[in-house]
């Protein structure tokens, strides 16, 4: 099989966070081929496939010029299978996607509030290499009609090398300048990393039927490993700390900067079991019990376990049962409660030694490095916590389902999910970071950390036929206090580590989330045509997300305290999304073409270019005695829906 892709969109500035879209038109190539059959007949086979991809776009950096970011990446797949006997089978596979990208963004890109101009392309001129390996390794045996095994063993190795493109970019620090609304960056890339990770699994399952019972029980193990190399760091002799941020204040702005060196070794170590029993109680009642737990050991980067989680029950219910005539209804409903396997960040942060001092300074340290304050907050190894409870959830689940004539299913389904414990860190009265529950322990001074989700799903669903189609309509609501295990708030990407740190912060900060969508419709189906000829399509309408007013907390401006109750100053615009697939067989009218196919997408069809992220700092500065900074560009957008996009594709297959 062959694919050939080509993009092409309909504006000629789309802003994403600080970067625009050019007029030239964006391209990817996409080229995919397979093979695959026997080797040894009824014994033995095969399937090979490769796919690389080639993506070009041209980027403005505003104020800079107009740069190419470029991405290559080669995907591939390869697969055996081997009938040992009769009873026995293995298949061992591996798949890759090694990717170099020539990247044309900030490190920095993320920030709240978003950079608008730029003095030097260098900040935003990456050289990345990603993409990984993931081999494994499958065998079932079967017994006899009622008993089966399958073990399975896998290995899974990720690679992230981020650095800068240029040498300018390695040797200048990173500059960002958010007084008086500029949102100014210019200088060096600001980082360099280097980070290569490992996951290797193994498990054993038994599955035994027995008169009205399926009964499976199995065993697991889990080794996660990362090895991260981070400098936060500029300058040949490493004279000048990155980045440096300029924040506005009543006396004058100030500077910040942050030294920041990383060299870990860590793992989460996981060993896991199971039960679980499948009971066909009566023609209409099926009952499906389980129970399983997780231990969680986090090794240190001197080797030795140096925390343990290890009471992660997790018991899981389930019943349906058959109203009317058999298959024509049913009402449902589960209950079951998951444990989050932490991150190894919090891992390499807390159980490591890491270099990682803040700097203030009353003039740009670039001409004069003199700080008037400098705040060590290197992590170094902590102490095990003591009863630390891992972070779970409980989700509740109540449904009904019927058949509406011959080819209509209707449903209805409740769901309520409340968190109920959390693994964060925070900043204790010493302005120490420690790592613990809210609420509990060492962590007593801040709240409990909670999110509630509640929700309504109606659903109506075409599943067969020359038609088909899925309609559905979500009521729902997220609210708490707490973001997420990826902070929302200001849109930090690492896990478990986000920024409500303080007491201070937490106050106003219990209300609608920042993922909340009151509405949300979807609807989603194909129809074929004539012969050869087919239209898929999808669209959502979702409300707009809630508003708040952010600001910074007095004396740090590098995090955020809630002015008003989180999320009641209004929501973001309500948005839609259209896209649609048209596809032509050649071959369905003549042999000539026989494997060809034409495919058109029309990603974002009709887009309204409404803004998805309004700007939500409503202050750039807070001195502590009532003196603050407004931030003229409170509530404006940030981020707009993307532009109409079309997609011409061909497809060979042979």
């Amino acid at each position: 099989m062959l694919c050939f892709y080509f993009f092409f969109n309909d504006t000629a500035t789309t802003e994403i966070y600080t970067l625009s879209l050019h007029d030239a038109l964006p391209i990817s190539y996409d080229i995919g081929i397979s093979f695959g059959g026997p080797i040894v007949f009824d014994k033995l086979w095969y399937y090979i496939a490769y796919n690389p991809t080639f993506e070009d776009q041209d980027v403005e950096i505003p104020g800079v010029g107009i740069y190419t970011d470029r991405k290559r990446s080669h995907r591939f797949a390869g697969k055996l299978t081997w009938q040992l006997s009769s009873k026995t089978n293995m298949a061992a596979t591996i798949l890759g996607d090694p990717t170099k990208h020539e990247t044309v963004e900030s490190q920095y890109s993320l920030t709240v509030p978003i950079m608008k101009s730029a003095g030097n392309a260098d900040p935003y001129l990456g050289d990345i290499k990603t993409g990984g390996y993931n081999i494994s390794l499958k065998l079932q045996h079967i017994f006899n009609n009622d008993f089966y095994i399958e073990a399975s063993l896998s290995g899974l190795e990720t690679y992230y090398n981020n650095i800068a493109a240029t040498s300018r970019g390695r040797s200048e620090p990173f500059y960002m300048d958010f007084v008086e609304g500029v949102y100014y960056v210019e200088g060096g890339y600001g980082w360099h990393k280097r980070n290569h990770s490992m996951r290797l699994m193994s498990s054993i399952n038994a599955t035994c039927l027995l008169n009205s019972h399926i009964l499976k029980a199995g065993i697991a193990y889990e080794d996660n490993f990362v090895d991260d190399r981070t400098f936060n760091k500029a300058g040949v002799n490493d004279e000048l700390p990155s980045p440096i941020l300029r924040f506005p204040t009543d006396s004058g702005p100030i500077y910040q900067g942050w030294w920041a060196e990383k060299d870990v070794r860590v793992h989460n170590r996981v060993p896991s079991f199971f039960l679980q029993d499948t009971w066909r109680a009566t023609a209409r009642l099926q009952v499906n019990a389980g129970l399983r737990w997780d231990g969680q050991f986090l090794v240190g980067s001197y080797g030795k376990v140096a925390q343990r989680i290890t009471n992660q029950w997790q018991p899981r219910i389930g019943l349906a049962y058959q109203l009317g005539e058999i298959g024509s209804q049913k009402l449902f409903g589960s209950f079951g409660r998951f444990y989050e396997q932490l991150p190894l960040i919090l891992t390499s942060t807390y159980f490591s030694n890491d270099l990682n001092i803040k700097t203030t300074y009353i003039q740009d340290p670039r001409t004069n490095a003199e700080p008037i304050d400098t705040k060590n907050v290197s992590t170094s190894i902590q102490p095990e916590v003591a009863d630390l409870q891992g972070q779970y959830t409980d989700e509740f689940i109540l449904g009904y389902e019927r058949r509406i004539g011959e080819h209509l299913n209707l449903g209805i389904k409740g769901i309520y999910r409340k968190l109920r414990e959390v693994v964060e860190d925070a900043e204790n009265d010493n302005r120490t970071e420690i790592m613990g529950n809210p609420g509990k322990g060492e962590l007593d001074f801040l709240p409990k950390f909670t999110r509630e989700y509640t929700a309504l799903e109606i659903s109506i669903q075409k599943p067969r036929g020359k038609f088909n189609f899925l309609v559905s309509y979500v009521l729902s609501r997220n609210y708490g206090n707490y973001p997420g295990v990826f902070d929302s708030d200001i849109i930090y990407p690492e896990a478990n580590v986000g920024n409500l740190n303080r007491p201070i912060q937490l106050i106003n900060a219990t209300g609608l989330l920042p993922n909340d969508r009151t509405h949300l419709f979807k609807i989603m189906g194909s129809y074929i045509l004539v012969q050869g000829l087919s239209i898929g399509t999808s669209f959502f309408l979702a409300t707009g997300t809630p508003l708040n007013e952010y600001g910074p907390v007095p004396g740090d401006p590098s995090n955020i305290i809630f002015h008003s109750k989180r999320g009641s100053i209004g929501r973001t615009p309500t948005i839609w999304d259209w896209n649609t697939r048209i596809t032509y067989d050649l071959g369905s009218y003549t042999k000539m073409f026989s494997g060809f196919k034409i495919l058109v997408d029309v990603f974002h069809l009709l887009s309204q270019r409404e803004a998805v992220l309004l700007q939500q700092h409503k202050y750039n500065s807070d001195d502590g005695e009532g003196n603050l900074t407004v931030n003229q560009d409170y509530l404006t957008p940030e981020v707009y829906q993307d532009p109409v996009t079309i997609r011409l594709g061909l497809e060979v297959n042979f």
